[in-house]
């Protein structure tokens, strides 16, 4: 009953690759027991989207990383969750579909859903998410609104995780290397 309500994109993206794409959502959308005109009409809109329309009967095997973690977000939402778990969800993405999955968290999140995004990337994480928590070493260390935590710090969600975890410096390290090279 729970599972239904849960979309999940993994940090890796496994596929049956001798599926095509369009069998693939069809196999998880009956999974989640979605009907099948459902599962129709939403994989072509959403592939639509991703430019992926053209290519829903072409083998996974044949997919770019791209390509994939395309199915796999398209996977994450042919069910309509109302909670998504996303790992690392623009892997592999180009510019035009990392565009176009950031203003759907957005939008989604407009409707009520619950979007937890796991990232390294600190930058898209500002811009996506309204709270925020950072995990270091296992441990929370700091947690909240993302604006008000940016704007308390006068500083990006970067320079704000660099303080709280007590990481290196990136220029000192960036001119480590640099003088390295030049020796």
């Amino acid at each position: 009953m729970y599972k239904k309500q849960i979309g999940y994109v993994p940090e890796e993206c496994e596929v049956y690759e001798l599926l095509t794409a369009s069998e693939y959502l069809d196999f998880v959308g009956k999974l989640y027991g979605v009907d099948e005109s459902t599962i129709k009409k939403r994989t072509v809109a959403i592939a639509n989207a991703f430019s992926l329309d053209e290519k829903l009967h072409i083998r996974l095997a044949e997919y770019s990383k791209g390509m994939k973690q395309k199915v796999i977000i398209m996977s994450a939402l042919i069910h309509n969750p109302d909670i998504l778990l996303l790992d690392e969800p623009l892997d592999g993405l180009d510019a035009q579909s990392i565009e176009i999955v950031k203003a759907l968290l957005q939008e989604l999140c407009k409707l009520g859903k619950t979007i937890v995004y796991s990232s390294h990337i600190m930058e898209i994480v500002e811009e996506v998410s309204d709270k925020l928590i950072i995990i270091h070493e296992g441990n929370i260390v700091k947690q909240g609104d993302t604006k008000e935590i940016t704007h308390k710090n006068d500083s990006s969600l970067s320079a704000v995780f660099q303080k709280v975890t007590g990481t290196c410096n990136p220029i000192q390290e960036a001119q480590k290397i640099i003088a390295t090279l030049q020796d």
